[in-house]
């Protein structure tokens, strides 16, 4: 059964709970670098960030701009050493 976020969350919210669930990412949902940025502040906000950067980190190849991918990965690395 997929899991489908309600319509009265922000959007950011409703695609990192997607992201979350384990559920695919719509490709044409993320165009936009900003984008991406404010997802990654939000489950910052949500205390769910190192959860995130495991769901982004296996996303297919392409799926993020690659300066967010970048960002992505020097996180990643951050959490791994907190």
């Amino acid at each position: 059964m997929a899991f489908i976020p309600g319509p009265h969350l922000r959007y950011e919210d409703r695609v990192l709970l997607t992201l979350l669930s384990g559920e695919q990412l719509e490709r044409s949902l993320l165009d936009d670098a900003g984008a991406w940025q404010r997802l990654i502040r939000r489950a910052r906000v949500h205390r769910v960030e190192p959860h995130l950067l495991d769901a982004l980190r296996r996303l297919p190849a392409g799926t993020m701009p690659e300066d967010v991918a970048s960002s992505v990965v020097l996180l990643r690395r951050a959490w791994t050493l907190r």
